[in-house]
């Protein structure tokens, strides 16, 4: 008798303890703001349509899938593949173009300026089943990708008064008509050059040749067969692959285009520069009604000897000599703008004060427990972590540092405003 009783103590107890915690997991679930996490990828990287991303995913490279882990905490991730070396206005014409359906505008205004089509990529079906005021999505950025984000949420809102006068009513982009800034909760920017990166002072001739390099493969590879595993999303430039296109007169082509892309400053290349940030930035303002985060990364440290930042000893080895350049490097840009000692601290590629947030923008420290407001850029503590580590690392950072990360911050977000 005395058993039975125990037994069904026991199972009384048990009861109570799972309700509890369906109970506490359901009220857990219950304040948080639940949109889908739209992902935008840096410099030559890739999405999950790009052939790569079925060997290699950018989103967790070594370390494991990302969004299989995160889906698995109840988000819905998706990513979005935009062009690899392009500039922010074509990756924010292109980022559109994937969410809603169609075929990527770069405007009339845009293309006329820069000498390139007007018109780029169509995609088949929308990235989002449905995108408005009622189904937002929190967009979030990865190196260059934050100044993509930032630039399509300021077309979104805005618009573009240059695109408008220069088209037709009803050939007119909605992206550039503005007024579509309620179909974004947040904005999280992952090691971005906000105010651009000191690289190409630092690194000089040797930094030149890295950009005549990656122009020279980004072409090759839209340009060939291997377009199918790493498109850069080129084609408002002529580089595209057809198979049966006389193999002499492509080499033309593919000269042309590379010679036009070191030339051009619709690139990523000069949106990076320090004087290219200033100009985007001056397009770009926070929306009221959006949340931003930022975190910017560190491994670097001050040499008391020299005075100049040098790389840590876990800081991935093909970013240490990049670091060392930024982290000695002091002058000024073609533009004017001095680059002093606050700029030697990086993660490798982007400078720690760049990435903490945009200048001309308002921003404050981030206070755990405090209400988030929106329309002010709260700035994450420094992140023991270099530049790829954001997007999961090179064999350098283990998979829990990652996964806590990307937990932690896109728990904060989904609580933004409580």
């Amino acid at each position: 008798m005395k058993g039975k009783v125990k037994k069904i103590i026991c199972i009384v107890l048990c009861t109570a303890i799972l309700a509890c915690c369906m109970s506490v997991g359901a009220s857990a679930y219950s304040y948080r703001t639940v949109y889908p996490f739209v992902f935008v990828h840096g410099l030559f990287g890739w999405g999950s349509d790009d052939g790569a991303n079925d060997y290699f995913s950018y989103w967790g490279m070594t370390n494991f899938n990302l969004f299989n882990y995160l889906e698995r905490q109840g988000y819905e991730c998706i990513t979005a593949g935009v062009g690899t070396i392009s500039s922010a206005w074509d990756r924010a014409c292109e980022l559109y173009a994937q969410l809603v359906g169609g075929t990527v505008d770069y405007g009339a205004a845009h293309s006329a300026a820069h000498n390139h089509d007007r018109y780029g990529v169509t995609y088949d079906e929308p990235l989002i089943e449905q995108w408005d005021s009622e189904h937002k999505i929190n967009l979030v950025g990865h190196s260059f990708g934050g100044a993509t984000t930032r630039l399509f949420v300021q077309l979104l809102a805005e618009g573009s008064e240059e695109e408008r006068a220069a088209t037709p009513e009803d050939e007119l982009s909605p992206l550039f008509k503005g007024g579509l800034e309620d179909r974004v909760y947040s904005v999280t920017a992952l090691a971005a050059p906000h105010n651009g990166t000191s690289f190409f002072e630092a690194s000089g001739i040797a930094g030149d040749f890295m950009v005549a390099l990656f122009c020279s493969l980004a072409v090759f590879s839209g340009s060939t067969k291997l377009s199918e595993l790493f498109d850069p999303t080129l084609g408002q430039f002529g580089v595209t692959y057809e198979l049966n296109l006389d193999a002499c007169a492509k080499l033309d082509v593919d000269i042309d285009a590379i010679r036009q892309l070191l030339d051009s400053t619709d690139t990523a290349f000069y949106d990076l520069t320090i004087d290219g940030a200033a100009e985007l930035n001056e397009m770009i303002e926070a929306q009221p009604n959006i949340y931003y985060y930022s975190y910017a990364g560190s491994r670097t440290h001050l040499d008391e000897n020299t005075g100049n930042y040098v790389p840590d000893e876990d800081m991935w080895p093909l970013l240490k000599p990049f670091a060392e350049m930024i982290g000695r490097y002091t002058g000024v840009t073609e533009g004017g703008y001095v680059i002093d000692e606050e700029w030697l601290e990086s993660d490798g590629l982007v400078n720690r004060i760049s990435a903490l947030a945009p200048f001309d923008e308002p921003s404050v420290t981030y206070r755990s427990g405090h209400k988030t407001q929106p329309g002010i850029w709260y700035v994450m503590p420094v992140q023991n972590m270099d530049h790829l580590a954001f997007a999961g690392g090179l064999f350098n950072v283990g998979w829990f540092q990652i996964s806590r990360f990307y937990s932690d911050f896109m728990f904060l977000v989904t609580r933004s405003g409580r």
